[in-house]
């Protein structure tokens, strides 16, 4: 069992309080120049977003630490304390029950989320950033591995990065 002290809750929460300061200063740098009346959103559950925001950055640092265990040791296996491996499966599980609340206050006040535009919103707003993420993934990767390899692999590498591991490697059409 991962040994656990607390300096391994300090730098999470070191990190999650910095986000959360620079998110502040963000927001209100933003709204100071904005030149267009934002309308009120009375819908919206402006703290609970917040937490949702607070739980992924979380799971974010949870994989962080999976990845340094990757780094240091050649294995994917979850960090040797115990709060950042909880950091993970914990917000994760909370997340989706803020969602599904969320959900449900809109269904509750008669206004049932359509599948198709909902669906479609999340593409367009999730989809960009995946490939953004699975190329800047694919060219590090390619620069830490060194040397270029033929334009046939890097094709099936790219794929296999973008698929997020769908398509078995070599890619076969």
């Amino acid at each position: 069992m991962p040994d656990s002290s607390p300096i391994d809750l300090f730098v999470p929460l070191l990190l999650m309080t910095s986000w959360l300061i620079l998110a502040q200063w963000l927001a209100r740098w933003r709204s100071a120049s904005l030149t267009v009346a934002v309308p009120d959103v009375a819908d919206r559950a402006a703290p609970l977003d917040g937490l949702r925001g607070i739980l992924a950055l979380s799971v974010l640092i949870h994989h962080a630490a999976i990845h340094q265990q990757y780094w240091q040791n050649g294995e994917w296996v979850h960090p040797k304390s115990l709060t950042l491996t909880w950091l993970g499966p914990a917000p994760v599980a909370m997340f989706f029950m803020l969602t599904g609340f969320l959900f449900w206050g809109k269904a509750l006040r008669g206004r049932r989320p359509e599948p198709i535009p909902l669906l479609l919103g999340r593409i367009r707003r999730i989809v960009p950033m995946y490939l953004a993420a699975g190329g800047v993934t694919f060219i590090i990767a390619r620069a830490l591995g060194g040397g270029s390899p033929p334009p046939g692999d890097t094709l099936d590498s790219l794929l296999l990065v973008i698929s997020g591991g769908f398509f078995e490697y070599p890619f076969q059409i």
